[in-house]
C-alpha cells in the first residue's frame, strides 16, 4: 500500500500519466507506475526525473518532498528494473499497476476518482491561478501554455481534455468582473489557497474563509 500510495504522491506533485505497462512495451513510453530506477535520481529531498512520455516528449522535472524522496531511495534498493514494487508474503516484488492505483484512489476517496483526475485537477488549478494573478484581461494562449507546460502537452489538448470549461469561458467574458470580485481562501494542510479557490469558484455555497488575494 505505501508503494500505491507513494505513486499516488507522485501524481499529485508531478501531474504525470499513470502509465501501462503495455503501453510502455509497444511505445517505450512511461507514466508513474512504468516508470523504471534509471528514470529517477534522488538528491537529498528531491527527485530528478528525466523519462520519455507519451507521444515521444521528454520529460525532465524536479519533485521536492522529503517523505516521497526517502521512500523512493528504498524502493531502488528492491530488485528489478521497476522503480514502485510491492512485496508478496514471501518478499516476492511486484510492479505497481494503474490498476492497484485506480482502486486506491477510489476506496481512499470514497468516490468514483481516476489516476487522470489528478492531471485535470491540476491543470484547472493552474489556469485558475494564471487567471487570479493576471492585472489584465489575457487570451487562451496566455491562459493554457503553463498549463500544457506543467502537464508535458500541447494548450489544443489542455483546452480539450484538462482545463475546467468554467475556467476557459471567463477568457472570452467575465474576467474583469472575476477579479473583482475575487476573494481567496487560506491554504490548509491539504489545499492551497489556489486550490481553495478553485473550489470556492465552482461551488458558490462551499463554505470557505475569505482573504483578499495580494
Amino acid at each position: 500500500e505505501k508503494a500505491v500510495a507513494a505513486v499516488v504522491r507522485l501524481l499529485d506533485l508531478g501531474h504525470i500519466r499513470v502509465g501501462n505497462e503495455g503501453y510502455a512495451k509497444a511505445n517505450n513510453s512511461f507514466g508513474a507506475t512504468t516508470l523504471r530506477n534509471r528514470h529517477v535520481k534522488v538528491a537529498g529531498t528531491s527527485l530528478k526525473l528525466k523519462f520519455r512520455a507519451k507521444s515521444g516528449k521528454e520529460r525532465v522535472m524536479t519533485i521536492t518532498d522529503k517523505t516521497l524522496s526517502r521512500f523512493v531511495k528504498k524502493c531502488q534498493d528492491l530488485p528489478g528494473q521497476h522503480l514502485f514494487q510491492w512485496l508478496d508474503a514471501e518478499g516476492e516484488p511486484h510492479p505497481v499497476s494503474s490498476s492497484d492505483v485506480n482502486e486506491y484512489i477510489r476506496e481512499a476517496s470514497g468516490g468514483d476518482f481516476t489516476a487522470k483526475h489528478f492531471r485535470t485537477w491540476a491543470a484547472s488549478v493552474l489556469a485558475f491561478e494564471t487567471l487570479a494573478s493576471a492585472r489584465a484581461d489575457i487570451g487562451l494562449k496566455t491562459l493554457l501554455t503553463p498549463v500544457s507546460e506543467a502537464l508535458g502537452n500541447t494548450p489544443a489538448i489542455a483546452r480539450k481534455s484538462y482545463v475546467h470549461p468554467a475556467l476557459l469561458a471567463l477568457v472570452k467574458t467575465g474576467q474583469s468582473e472575476f477579479r473583482a470580485t475575487l476573494r481567496l481562501p487560506r491554504s490548509t494542510a491539504y489545499l492551497s489557497r489556489a486550490e481553495r479557490g478553485l473550489i470556492a469558484f465552482l461551488d458558490p455555497d462551499e463554505t470557505v474563509a475569505p482573504q483578499r488575494a495580494a
